[in-house]
């Protein structure tokens, strides 16, 4: 029986595997168990498994070639409908609120590094940075642009699915507890009835000029097409090392720049997801799982002891913007939650009227992850 991996059909088989497992993912997180489940930990267990096994490669010239492309195209598709102007002007005290807490999650950070020492401490807290700022995106980017160990990387994804369930209740919690306004000094829901609801409505999406496959197709080839563009100038200007920080750049800009091609575009989260689960499967593939758990209850036990100081320094925050403390928690869970969880547990709440500001400063978080976690690198290479 011939060797399949030897053959030069592999690299298309490894693809369908990859494909394969992000479709598994997908149908999980649509079912009921996918409340209890997080699903993401199927695109690192499943590839990680087969290669474990040797049902797999875990080496292979493929796996550099999806990491290349599938970072860069999964911002730029992911950034294609964040509405700057909109996050500014429509998220009221909370932005501010999160920029504070934002501040706080570093600093929690950094003492944090100093009690608890993991492999490569100064890219994993820059890449744990990006995770308690922005989202999964941010510090896979991240992870890229500092050339974060694999095993690493996958360690902080697995331990963020696993964590970031239970600090969704323990938001909730505190949201419906009278402690976190005795420690505040605002009474809990005081900023109820403030704003109209009907003012934090999402503007409806714009039906786009273009119907699918048409407009799945300008996604792709604008995500790609931007990729070319920015690697060919990193590469005559000697930037290489900061392709992905420029095309954040470049992906906020041109669709806040030139709001029209919104118009002429559909799927792009899809794919942009896609994009980015592919990375984390290529990733995964590469993982001793024995080094995997080692590193990964030290990484579990670092979150953790980062969010309980981050959920600390929200005191002082909430005290010196005088802000309800619905509105300083979910700011707290618009970082790390992301905006999915960030709504979710506004409207449980019946803070309908916070939803939308979540969302945005959620946005906002994914917008500059990259970037802050990039250059909260060099702070940490300097005190861990």
């Amino acid at each position: 029986m011939p060797n399949i991996w030897a053959e030069p059909i592999a690299p298309f088989v490894l693809i369908l595997v990859f494909i394969a497992t992000i479709a598994l993912t997908t149908y999980v997180d649509r079912q009921p168990i996918g409340k209890y489940f997080p699903s993401v930990l199927l695109v690192l267990i499943v590839p990680g498994a087969l290669a474990n096994l040797d049902l797999i490669p875990s080496q292979a010239p493929i796996f550099g070639q999806i990491a290349y492309l599938a970072v860069p195209m999964g911002v730029a598709l992911l950034l294609l409908r964040a509405d700057l102007k909109e996050i500014i002007f429509s998220s009221g005290i909370m932005l501010p609120v999160f920029i504070l807490a934002s501040v706080a999650s570093i600093i929690s950070i950094l003492l944090v590094g100093q009690l608890i020492h993991i492999q490569q401490s100064e890219t994993a807290s820059a890449a744990m940075t990006a995770l308690f700022i922005g989202s999964v995106i941010n510090v896979v980017a991240t992870a890229q642009a500092l050339q974060m160990d694999d095993t690493l990387l996958a360690a902080v994804l697995a331990a963020n699915a696993i964590i970031a369930p239970f600090y969704l209740a323990v938001i909730f919690l505190l949201m419906g507890s009278k402690l976190p306004g005795r420690l505040m000094g605002k009474q809990a829901g005081s900023s109820r009835g403030e704003v109209a609801v009907d003012r934090h409505k999402p503007k409806e999406e714009i039906a786009p000029d273009f119907r699918r496959p048409l407009s799945t197709l300008v996604a792709v080839s604008y995500a790609v097409g931007l990729f070319i563009l920015v690697e060919i100038g990193c590469a005559w200007a000697g930037l290489q090392n900061y392709s992905i920080m420029i095309v954040t750049v470049f992906a906020i800009a041109i669709p806040n720049l030139f709001k029209g091609i919104k118009r002429y575009v559909d799927g792009d989260r899809e794919i942009g997801m896609m994009a980015m689960y592919m990375f984390v499967s290529v990733t995964a593939v590469q993982v001793n799982l024995a080094d995997l758990g080692t590193q990964g209850l030290l990484v579990i036990g670092f979150i953790v002891a980062g969010l309980a100081l981050h959920l600390l320094f929200l005191i002082p925050i909430g005290r010196l913007f005088k802000a309800d403390p619905h509105i300083v928690l979910l700011a707290s869970l618009a970082g790390y939650g992301g905006p999915t969880s960030t709504a979710a547990v506004a409207a449980m709440q019946k803070r309908e009227d916070l939803v939308t500001p979540g969302i945005l400063c959620a946005l906002f978080g994914v917008i500059i992850g990259n970037f802050v976690g990039v250059l909260s690198y060099q702070l940490f290479a300097a005190l861990l």
